[in-house]
């Protein structure tokens, strides 16, 4: 899809750099990166976006990537602290809004994930109803839908077979 290409790269290398030198033991600028790039490959593959959706999810996520990526190149790591002469207190705002841009991004994500089961989910239905549907119309009283039986029982579809009724039944 077209999408995922005109975001893939336009993460700023400049900012990528910035964030894994401000790095102790990790690139988290790689680290960023890389869900980005994930990121992008999951809003493109979700069925509940239309096209304008989805490039507003693309632009959305970008911004707030690009967002964490230079808040990360803003924190100074410890191993800088001495040398540079930096006041550790005076920087932790900075790693706390890096850690923020972060969640933000993950929590955006995460509501696109909800929506995407939520929709599979009523897809699964609306497909289980059509079938049962047609199944009536042609007079079926039993059909197999995924390997579970479904019984008409009147006018509505049950798991459970229905009791056979006596012939004689009950005189009024």
């Amino acid at each position: 899809m077209s999408n995922e290409n005109e975001f893939s790269n336009s993460l700023d290398p400049v900012l990528v750099q910035r964030a894994n030198d401000s790095s102790v033991a990790f690139n988290f600028g790689d680290s960023i990166a890389h869900n980005y790039k994930q990121d992008l490959i999951e809003i493109v593959k979700m069925q509940h976006l239309d096209e304008a959706k989805k490039t507003l999810a693309l632009k959305e996520i970008h911004a707030l990537r690009t967002a964490e990526l230079s808040s990360q190149g803003k924190a100074v790591g410890p191993n800088v602290y001495g040398p540079a002469v930096v006041n550790p207190g005076r920087d932790s705002g900075n790693f706390d809004a890096a850690i923020e841009k972060r969640l933000s991004a993950d929590r955006f994500m995460d509501s696109l994930r909800q929506k995407e089961e939520k929709y599979k989910i009523l897809k699964r239905h609306a497909d289980l109803v059509g079938i049962l549907q047609k199944a009536a119309e042609q007079g079926q009283k039993e059909t197999i839908v995924n390997g579970k039986t479904f019984y008409l029982s009147g006018k509505y579809w049950t798991t459970k077979k229905p009791k056979e009724r006596k012939a004689g039944g009950r005189s009024r």
